[in-house]
């Protein structure tokens, strides 16, 4: 996944994202909610072309 977001190509984060991703933005203090997949998905479609450089920092989720 790491490369996709390295590639800043939206195809390819959409093709090694889960279907069943979900997003969070924190700090959740911001108060955006959490995505779906394709939420998430469309909202980068948006914003992806503004950047040159990206980082990803995978979490555990801690949810059952």
């Amino acid at each position: 996944m790491d490369e996709a977001y390295a590639a800043i190509d939206l195809g390819k984060i959409d093709m090694v994202t889960s279907k069943i991703y979900k997003h969070q933005t924190l700090p959740k203090s911001i108060g955006l909610p959490e995505e779906t997949k394709e939420e998430y998905i469309q909202r980068l479609a948006g914003t992806l072309p503004l950047f040159t450089k990206f980082e990803v920092c995978p979490m555990q989720d801690d949810r059952p």
